[in-house]
């Protein structure tokens, strides 16, 4: 992955003011003077999946886009880390470890956890310390340390109290559930949102009381949420503060629920498994490592979530970190589903989409699943369909741009293989009087970095393509094929039209690194583009032969041949 520049200094975003605002969050200042160890990284986060079964599409879709912006943050020559991992505690995986014939969850749990290890790294996802990322499980000690200094310090401040709670509970989803959601049906509960049988329990739990916390809530939702999202979440405040509906159950009785962080100073109770995997955050970020008041990055300058855990994210753990009196995360990107066959994909349908299958459809070609899932990064649900999958990616992947890069590369376009000159009076003109791919190339790193910035992702993916299009398209009408090198005028013109579709690709390949890696390294090796050349600023300047001076690479060798970049 590419990392900072030697001795870079830590730029200030010229393009993030939407992921950079200030939503909510607290003056760090009054945070008991918090410190914060490494300022200016950048925090990326995807959720902790839970560690019962193996991963799905859903686990790879939230993980590409965490990845993404990891990434994006990277060639943007700013520090970033980057967290995602497994959640391992719970009833649910004593069932499951029960089910599955182990002795014990944990060797559930490390198993299923180095097999999410293992799978993310098949689609270039970032799970290496190498590659500033931090793979969280929540069985170490870390986390149980955390977790409790966390509870400890909410309790301390009258947030946290023991009461009697009781409602209807969902044991596959280890929590209660509202009134809103339940169903009847012959004298039996169900949940509305997923059909879980509920049961009526009525136990002493700890509880957290987040009610003071709501009016704050709702205007860092407004600021941080994308207003599609943040409408079900703000509807959802309003329905709490119509029932009372304002603290949440946050433990559960050990001799219940053994595997998990106990409650600190009581050996009766285990932190409900919701409460704790959400701290999971704060330990990636070294909460209780450096003192009371340290953290070694904070706040998230961006948390990656699907929409069925929007409440417990957007909810919960905003009141969770402003009783602790810890800065809010910057931005949320919550994601739609996957269906199949207009049916939500579940566990009791055995309608998952594997990793195995997607690899298989694209010829283990893991960019392709990861352009895939960023061209359906909204809010909005997606039906799952096997062709969707080829044809997208053999479009846009193979069919435009390995066939701009084949095409321009090629010995009877180039013979000499090398970058060739531009000779700026011998551009030809589009249609419009403007020099072609000029304005489209300088243009699109603000462009493409616009529709980033505002967690518009379909968008910038589409914004390359369109320009590829463009590139495809001058190949064609003016029939660079057909000009002779023979005659001085048309070698001019050849090799300007090359440049120009040289110059289209290296940037398009500098903005796309986050998005397809391995193909983007690819693009830019057979340029030539030395490592250090590959940062959004390097895409920012372009075609510098307009203003008299030639681009550094010109009249020198391209790369090696690459290989097929995208196999139909």
């Amino acid at each position: 992955m590419i990392g900072l520049r030697p001795k870079a200094k830590i730029l200030s975003y010229r393009y993030l003011g939407t992921l950079q605002s200030t939503a909510g969050s607290r003056d760090v200042s009054k945070a008991d003077q918090l410190r914060i160890l490494n300022a200016n990284t950048k925090f990326v986060t995807c959720p902790i999946y839970y560690a019962t079964s193996s991963p799905h599409i859903g686990h790879i879709h939230s993980s590409v886009i965490g990845d993404f912006y990891h990434r994006w943050n990277k060639i943007n020559d700013v520090a970033s880390k980057f967290s995602l991992g497994t959640d391992e505690h719970g009833q649910k995986i004593i069932r499951s470890a029960a089910q599955q014939g182990y002795d014990h969850p944990e060797i559930l749990v490390n198993n299923i956890s180095d097999l999410y290890r293992r799978t993310f790294k098949k689609f270039s996802i970032s799970v290496a310390s190498l590659d500033d990322a931090i793979f969280m499980r929540t069985t170490t000690s870390e986390h149980h340390q955390a977790a409790q200094k966390l509870w400890t310090r909410l309790r301390s401040k009258g947030f946290i109290k023991m009461q009697n709670y009781e409602g209807w509970y969902s044991t596959p989803d280890e929590a209660f559930v509202g009134a809103k959601e339940i169903i009847e049906k012959d004298g039996k509960h169900f949940s509305a949102v997923n059909g879980h049988k509920l049961e009526w329990v009525s136990e002493e739990n700890y509880i957290f009381e987040f009610e003071p916390f709501l009016n704050e809530i709702q205007s860092w939702i407004v600021k941080a949420v994308a207003p599609d999202a943040a409408k079900i979440l703000i509807d959802e405040l309003k329905d709490r503060r119509k029932t009372g509906n304002m603290s949440l159950s946050i433990s559960r009785p050990r001799n219940r629920v053994p595997w998990g962080v106990a409650v600190p100073n009581d050996a009766n109770h285990t932190m409900y498994v919701w409460f704790e995997a959400l701290i999971n955050y704060l330990t990636a970020a070294g909460y209780g490592k450096h003192g009371n008041n340290a953290l070694e990055f904070w706040p998230p300058q961006l948390q990656v979530i699907g929409i069925d855990i929007a409440r417990f994210h957007c909810i919960f753990w905003p009141a969770m970190l402003l009783a602790a009196e810890l800065p809010l995360p910057k931005k949320v990107f919550v994601h739609g589903h996957w269906t199949r066959d207009g049916m939500k994909m579940s566990k009791s349908l055995d309608n998952f989409v594997t990793p195995k299958e997607l690899l298989e459809l694209v010829g283990n070609q893991s960019d392709a699943v990861r352009w895939f899932c960023l061209k359906h990064a909204t809010l909005k649900n997606v039906d799952f369909q096997d062709e969707l999958l080829r044809i997208q990616s053999d479009a846009d992947l193979a069919n435009k741009i390995a066939n701009l890069l084949s095409r321009t590369t090629s010995k009877n376009l180039n013979p000499s293989g090398a970058y060739p000159t531009l000779f700026p009076d011998s551009l030809l003109n589009a249609p419009d009087g403007e020099k072609y791919l000029i304005e489209t190339v300088q243009e699109l790193p603000e462009l493409y970095a616009s529709f980033v910035n505002a967690g518009q992702l379909p968008n910038a993916m589409n914004c390359v393509i369109r320009a590829i299009e463009e590139g495809l398209q001058f190949m064609t009408n003016e029939k660079i094929f057909k000009l002779d090198r023979d005659i001085k005028s048309e070698r001019m013109k050849k090799d300007s039209a090359l440049h120009a579709c040289y110059e289209l690709l290296r940037v398009s390949a500098i903005l796309l690194q986050p998005a397809i890696p391995q193909i983007s390294s690819k693009i830019l090796n057979r340029l030539g583009i030395p490592l250090e050349n590959r940062y959004f600023e390097d895409a920012e300047d372009s075609f510098s032969g307009m203003d008299g001076e030639q681009f550094e690479r010109v009249g020198r060798l391209l790369g090696p041949q690459q290989g097929h970049l995208f196999k139909v």
